[in-house]
């Protein structure tokens, strides 16, 4: 639903209250067009994980991006959004 994993995806459930998480998997969120895989700007769930996410002040982010045989084959580290983005454009 949120267009990618990754990114704020890693903060947002952690540090989201019942309210949030509600919101987050609510009909209007989950139901909207933009809302799937491949769509970051625009989607309604990213959104929300971004605003929840940006509650945490991360100074770095990690991710990898692992390839059919389970074995690293992209390795993303900095920004929060820079990272993330990255790792979703090398796909």
């Amino acid at each position: 639903m949120a267009g990618f994993s990754g990114g704020y995806t890693a903060v947002f459930p952690g540090i989201a209250g019942m309210d949030a998480i509600l919101r987050y998997h609510g009909y209007d969120t989950v139901a909207h067009p933009l809302s799937t895989w491949g769509i970051l700007e625009g989607n309604p769930t990213q959104a929300h994980v971004r605003a929840g996410g940006k509650l945490v002040p991360a100074a770095v982010l990690i991710n990898v991006m692992l390839n059919d045989d389970q074995a690293i084959a992209g390795f993303f580290c900095g920004a929060v959004r820079v990272v993330h983005q990255a790792g979703c454009a090398y796909t």
